[in-house]
């Protein structure tokens, strides 16, 4: 629910600010165990005019949301720019969020706390992993992941583009490994593990990413290792010249 001046509240910023988003806070009441927690962003944010991609590159992780549910958008805006939930998937917020953010010319966030989630066991988002939310999960991080290809953010900022990348493989292998449906989740983590290298390998090379997204790509190469010699070997020729080539690599880190 929200609270009850919310509407008069953010109609007061807007007209004072007129931007494209404006992203606001929440509390999240938890029914089991019954408690409330603060879903913020840092306030040296608040009240900041910023492009999207500034806010983005200085939101993320700690102080960037996905959840439609914390913004509100200029509907010239996203009418111009063709933005639209992708339909029939889940999580599509995540693929929203992100087009709005990299094609906003002006942002601003506000400490209010306007929305109020309840959390409960068997909604939508929390009940279990089954097999059409495992399969949204992996194709929402490949559109993710292609979108900035495309919008060119990976050349224009590596150092983000590596965190985001590696934030969303992390989360969605940990919500696979959670499947209703253990094999299909396993098998959707090597589909997803294999769009991963193919958008991440070409900017590898970078030191200074590779060295600080190590603890993930060791998770990532682990994940490999499980893998029937059949399906491993397949993935090395794919991505490595040799397997000698794939250990030395595995070695470095």
């Amino acid at each position: 629910y929200i609270t009850l001046d919310m509407s008069g509240k953010i109609r007061d910023y807007l007209c004072l600010n007129p931007v494209d988003v404006l992203y606001y806070s929440a509390s999240m009441q938890y029914d089991i165990p019954a408690s409330e927690k603060a879903m913020t962003h840092s306030e040296e944010l608040d009240f900041c005019i910023m492009t999207g991609k500034e806010y983005l590159y200085r939101a993320f992780p700690e102080s960037y949301s996905a959840s439609a549910c914390l913004s509100v958008y200029r509907k010239k805006f996203l009418k111009d720019n063709r933005i639209l939930f992708p339909e029939n998937i889940y999580f599509e917020d995540n693929l929203f969020s992100l087009k709005a953010v990299v094609k906003a010319q002006r942002i601003c966030c506000v400490p209010d706390k306007f929305y109020i989630r309840r959390c409960r066991e068997g909604s939508t988002m929390t009940g279990e992993a089954n097999t059409k939310k495992c399969t949204d999960t992996v194709q929402v991080q490949q559109f993710m992941w292609e979108y900035l290809k495309k919008m060119k953010i990976d050349t224009e900022n590596a150092d983000f583009t590596s965190r985001f990348i590696f934030a969303g493989l992390l989360y969605a292998m940990g919500y696979l490994r959670q499947a209703s449906n253990l094999a299909f989740g396993n098998e959707q983590i090597k589909k997803l593990v294999s769009a991963f290298f193919e958008i991440w390998m070409p900017v590898s090379g970078e030191a200074n990413i590779f060295f600080h997204q190590k603890a993930a790509f060791l998770t990532v190469l682990h994940e490999v290792e499980k893998w029937d010699g059949k399906d491993k070997a397949l993935f090395i020729n794919q991505f490595w010249d040799s397997e000698e080539q794939y250990l030395a690599i595995r070695q470095d880190l």
